[in-house]
């Protein structure tokens, strides 16, 4: 086996071991090589700025990246790590704007998904686009729960989002 060849290899064996990929066949997996690129992402590399455009989504395989939104104020949203994805409002249009900041903490790999790419391989592929767009409801659904939660919590405790950047900031991503 070549050294190209055996990386292959291993490359497929860490898709289908991501639970996105579970009900994918092998050849699809190996086809997505050909259509998406792997990459490598270095510590405090920025693989997307806040309010930048773009078509693509992100699948990290390996590392750690800090979610925030750059502010003033800045406000920490969170991590995502391997299997999580990134981006993934942009499978629903060819260019978003992207409503936070990516950063690496440490040394990654990330998988890019380019949507209209991910289109192309549908007429094709049909397991390996039904398998994103399924993680991305997924992820979608789960942000919306956290979003409630939070939401929840704050009346709960009477408490509002008193300081009007925050408020401006939220507006500007509901879109009001």
């Amino acid at each position: 086996m070549t050294e190209d060849s055996a990386l292959r290899q291993a490359r497929i064996e860490i898709l289908e071991s991501l639970p996105l990929f579970a009900d994918v066949p092998m050849a699809d997996l190996d086809s997505m090589l050909d259509h998406f690129p792997w990459e490598e992402v270095p510590d405090g590399h920025v693989v997307m700025e806040e309010g930048e455009e773009s078509g693509d989504l992100f699948l990290v395989l390996q590392g750690c990246f800090e979610v925030s939104l750059v502010g003033p104020p800045r406000i920490e949203l969170g991590v995502a790590g391997p299997g999580d994805l990134i981006g993934e409002a942009a499978l629903f249009r060819r260019s978003v704007r992207r409503s936070a900041r990516v950063q690496a903490t440490e040394p990654c790999e990330i998988f890019r998904i380019r949507s209209l790419s991910l289109a192309e391989l549908a007429v094709t592929e049909h397991a390996v686009p039904a398998a994103v767009e399924a993680a991305v409801l997924r992820t979608l659904a789960h942000r919306i729960r956290v979003s409630n939660l939070l939401i929840e919590h704050q009346l709960s405790e009477g408490g509002v989002v008193a300081d009007e950047a925050i408020r401006s900031r939220l507006r500007g991503i509901l879109g009001r």
